[in-house]
């Protein structure tokens, strides 16, 4: 049973408060790449997508020193979605390890349990804060301006 379907409203779209994402530059240079080339078509969806992300409160308008770019991934049998291109500052980005836990030791800890809950996070990765010295690095830029990342997106 989908809860979050039946009940829209008892379920928003709200930040995760017990973690943040940290981004660490291994340079100090800001990162700007020109919007790369889309048809008219996919302009008007990229417009309808942005406004719709502007009216949920999970980007907004901004400035920046940095800009990436965002193109429309169109896939066959699903619907266009933005994506923004961070491979470059993937590549200016110092990495982070985080040791899996031991999945034998994982399924142990549950095997007795009487209730197992699953959830599904919707857009899970919008619900991680950034910290805000991190926001300025993730501004993306398309043809209808500079918008500004609010939370953690997906494709960093």
């Amino acid at each position: 049973m989908c809860l979050s379907s039946k009940y829209p409203d008892a379920m928003p779209l709200a930040d995760v408060k017990s973690t943040s994402v940290n981004i660490i530059l291994i340079s100090d240079q800001p990162i700007r790449i020109r919007p790369y080339r889309i048809s008219p078509r996919q302009t008007e969806i990229l417009k309808q997508e942005i406004k719709r992300l502007l009216d949920l409160g999970v980007i907004e308008v901004g400035e920046s020193d940095f800009s990436i770019p965002l193109t429309l991934v169109e896939a066959p049998g699903k619907d266009p979605r933005p994506c923004i291109d961070y491979r470059k500052l993937n590549s200016v980005t110092r990495a982070e390890y985080f040791p899996l836990p031991n999945i034998e030791e994982r399924v142990e800890a549950v095997a007795s349990a009487k209730y197992i809950t699953f959830i599904d996070l919707t857009k899970g990765y919008w619900k991680i804060p950034l910290y805000q010295r991190h926001r300025d690095m993730l501004h993306f830029r398309h043809h209808l301006g500079l918008t500004d990342r609010l939370p953690c997106p997906s494709d960093y």
